[in-house]
C-alpha cells in the first residue's frame, strides 16, 4: 500500500513539476519579448531627440 501512495505521489510530484517548468518558460518568453519592445521604444525615441538635435544644431548655425 504504502510503495503505490509513494508512486502515486510522485508521478503528482513529476506533473507539478513540468507545470511549473512550462510556466516559467512561458513567463521567460514573454518578459524577453516584452523587453524587446522596450528596447525598440528607447531606440525609437533616442532617434527622434537625435533628429530633433540635429535639426536644431542645423538651424542655429544657419543663423
Amino acid at each position: 500500500m504504502y510503495l503505490h501512495l509513494e508512486d502515486a505521489l510522485v508521478e503528482k510530484a513529476k506533473q507539478v513539476t513540468w507545470r511549473l517548468l512550462a510556466a516559467g518558460v512561458c513567463l521567460l518568453t514573454v518578459s524577453s519579448v516584452a523587453r524587446a519592445d522596450s528596447l525598440d521604444e528607447q531606440r525609437s525615441r533616442y532617434a527622434q531627440i537625435k533628429q530633433a538635435w540635429d535639426n536644431r544644431q542645423m538651424d542655429v548655425s544657419n543663423k
